[in-house]
């Protein structure tokens, strides 16, 4: 085997071609014409367009838009990996005919459909005699007024299938918009058993009869288990590659960058799951779960975006680590790539600059890094959808450095740090070819003397009991075995990780609140602040939950949360959309010794018979990022 690589070096020039030598020694030979790197070919079949490169084949609908098959090379013979007519295909839902708020008209059209909701044309481009790019263009129609530009790009010597599509809406054009887009593989029936996640983490499907659905996409199981797609939920800020393997094929998803997905870094969203017609592995393009953003557009507004592209790679062998494992290597391959020149759009742009700088952090207890992100203007960035985002951490010496950023003008925003507030710097203009140097820039603290704190400012929840596991569904029920006495917290001798639940349920024990003592060795004088940070709310009984607090048995204020989002039940430990809410209170209110906050739920009830509990998702609840307490003369 080192010989044929070594000499494959040498026969082989193409730079996928060196990554396929490589492949050969991870995962096993696919056979010497494969590897050698067949030239891809397009065959027309009546409605049908065939592209192959003699380790993948995929036929493709001029009517649907859809993969309507997809077979790799294996044995000396074609194997069907895709589900037939649903191989891989595009869909997305959202609303034509919106009001100026976003919201949805009376008669407005919803859709939910694939691109088969459009009149296609293919087009059919060669670059060289290495890259094949097929282009359906069609659009607009009554359900969907968008252009559509949708793609398959397939290249020699390379075990997988590209894909992105360029989506334009313009003059004489509705208001409409998009909740959700995505691509979508579809596995023959049968053929994949096992899931993979960005982590390497390997699980089996689920293979026990469903008994009853429990809510949405989740389903107990016969074997007793719970089922929920939302179990496999991603942060953006770690999508790489996951997949799917089984029969020594594995099939996966190379997301090169995010810059196209909406909603940051801390957006969560669907990777692989299963349904009743089997399995799927996701490509979320633009998607709202976890209380992320939607986009709204005006009529007649110019808007033109790509989504993409996106790889669907795949590997056989017989270990699941080995296959992932090559799997990532592949993607690190993918992301030096970036933006790739061969694909053609009016909004991809190749042409890329950059953004650097050094952001020093002043925040008092700052015990973690910061992430910086850049974003469009005028928005919160964890809502915003249909533009581009980057985001970055800083090194050692708080520098950082955004790279092959698309041109435009951006605002600069960081968080974590320990930091409640972000930092934000309008105005930065990025060019393509160009640097933009932004200089030493300072990320002050809050006023005040920190009296105590408990958690870091970090958007996360997982410093907190269970918060670093919550890709489980029905996490509230862990809460009546954990704290059976409800959540004592007492400041210098309690651990967050042990005494913190990561979230307060509208549920309780003994008691309708939870407790915060601390000792206070001297009088106070000025004004105290009680800091929350806030990583997502559900409702209680259909209402935004009220949080109570009370300081030494006397209400210092009050906080209303609307929903942010599904974490409190779709297995999550917080919601895109963060928010900070601080209480104000005379200094004075604080007594020399032993003092106690309380922190409750309004209409707060006690915690139901295991019965009632396994019927029960709709729980309320408050996940805090963390708590502070400052005093300001």
């Amino acid at each position: 085997m080192a010989l044929l690589r070594r000499f494959l070096g040498k026969l082989i020039r193409h730079p996928r071609l060196r990554v396929m030598a490589g492949f050969l020694g991870v995962v096993g030979c696919w056979g010497l014409p494969t590897a050698v790197g067949a030239l891809p070919t397009v065959v027309r079949h009546g409605a049908n367009i065939v592209l192959q490169n003699g380790l993948v084949r995929a036929s493709i609908s001029t009517r649907s838009g859809n993969a309507t098959s997809l077979a790799l090379w294996q044995d000396g013979r074609w194997v069907n990996i895709g589900l037939p007519r649903e191989s891989i295909y595009f869909d997305c839902n959202g609303n034509a005919g919106l009001a100026t708020d976003g919201k949805p008209m009376p008669g407005g059209r919803g859709f939910y459909c694939g691109l088969g909701g459009v009149r296609l044309g293919p087009r059919v481009r060669h670059t060289g005699s290495n890259i094949v790019d097929l282009s359906l263009v069609g659009g607009p129609s009554r359900r969907l007024p968008f252009h559509f530009e949708a793609h398959y790009v397939m290249q020699r010597g390379l075990a997988g299938l590209y894909v992105y599509v360029t989506v334009h809406h313009g003059a004489v054009m509705p208001p409409s918009g998009f909740d959700q887009s995505r691509y979508v593989l579809r596995g023959y029936p049968h053929m994949f058993t096992e899931q993979v996640l960005p982590s390497g983490k390997v699980k089996p499907f689920a293979l026990s009869p469903v008994v009853r659905k429990v809510q949405d996409a989740t389903f107990l199981l016969r074997n007793g288990h719970v089922y929920t797609k939302y179990n496999n939920s991603i942060f953006e800020k770690e999508n790489t590659v996951y997949g799917m393997i089984g029969h020594g094929i594995g099939a996966w998803v190379i997301t090169p960058s995010t810059e196209f997905i909406n909603g940051g870094p801390t957006r969560q969203e669907l990777s692989v799951h299963e349904d009743g017609r089997g399995q799927l592995l996701l490509a979320m393009l633009q998607g709202m779960h976890f209380g992320a953003g939607a986009i709204r557009l005006k009529a007649n507004e110019i808007w033109t975006h790509v989504w993409g592209p996106v790889l669907f790679y795949f590997n056989r062998g017989q270990d699941a680590h080995v296959m992932y494992r090559d799997a990532l290597r592949q993607y690190h391959a993918e992301r030096s790539e970036w933006p790739y020149a061969w694909a053609r759009s009016r909004a991809y742009s190749v042409g890329r600059g950059w953004v650097g700088g050094t952001l020093r952090l002043l925040a008092r207890r700052s015990t973690t890094a910061a992430t910086l992100v850049l974003a469009a203007p005028g928005q919160d960035w964890t809502q915003q959808a249909g533009g581009y985002i980057y985001w970055t951490g800083l090194d050692c010496n708080g520098r950082f450095r955004f790279k092959k950023v698309q041109p435009g003008t951006y605002e600069l925003y960081a968080y974590g740090g320990n930091h409640f507030h972000q930092f934000k710097l309008p105005g930065v203009v990025v060019r393509p070819g160009e640097a933009a140097n932004l200089g030493r820039l300072a990320w002050p603290p809050a006023p005040g003397e920190v009296l105590w704190q408990i958690g870091i400012a970090d958007r996360s929840t997982r410093e907190f009991r269970h918060g670093d596991n919550v890709r489980h569904w029905g996490n509230f029920r862990f809460y009546h075995r954990d704290f059976p006495n409800d959540v004592n917290y007492i400041i210098d001798k309690s651990t967050p990780e042990k005494d913190w639940n990561y979230a307060q349920w509208s549920w309780y024990n003994k008691k309708p609140y939870w407790a915060i003592h601390f000792t206070m060795a001297h009088a106070l004088v000025g004004t105290a602040t009680l800091t929350f940070g806030i990583c997502g709310s559900s409702l209680v009984n259909g209402h935004s939950v009220i949080l109570d607090v009370l300081l030494n048995g006397k209400r210092v204020g009050l906080l209303t949360l609307r929903k942010s989002g599904a974490a409190a039940y779709r297995s999550g430990g917080s919601d895109s959309r963060y928010r900070v809410r601080q209480i104000s209170f005379p200094a004075e209110l604080i007594k020399p010794g032993p003092n106690t906050f309380h922190l409750h739920i309004q209409g707060a009830q006690r915690y139901p018979h295991s019965h009632v509990i396994a019927r029960q998702f709709n729980v309320g609840c408050i996940m805090y990022d963390a708590i502070r307490l400052s005093v300001e003369p």
